[in-house]
């Protein structure tokens, strides 16, 4: 079932899932890191954005 989908021909719903696949590591990261600094009490209010 999971292969039909790459294998259906429409490339914009691969494209949206392989986006999400390259960017959900790095939010899991922030999340991690700003969960970490929450609980040492640093603010992480001069973090770049």
């Amino acid at each position: 079932m999971g292969a039909d989908v790459f294998t259906a021909g429409n490339p914009i719903p691969v494209a949206i899932i392989a986006s999400i696949a390259k960017i959900a590591p790095f939010i899991v990261a922030v999340k991690i890191t700003l969960t970490t600094m929450s609980l040492y009490g640093v603010s992480p209010y001069y973090l770049p954005t």
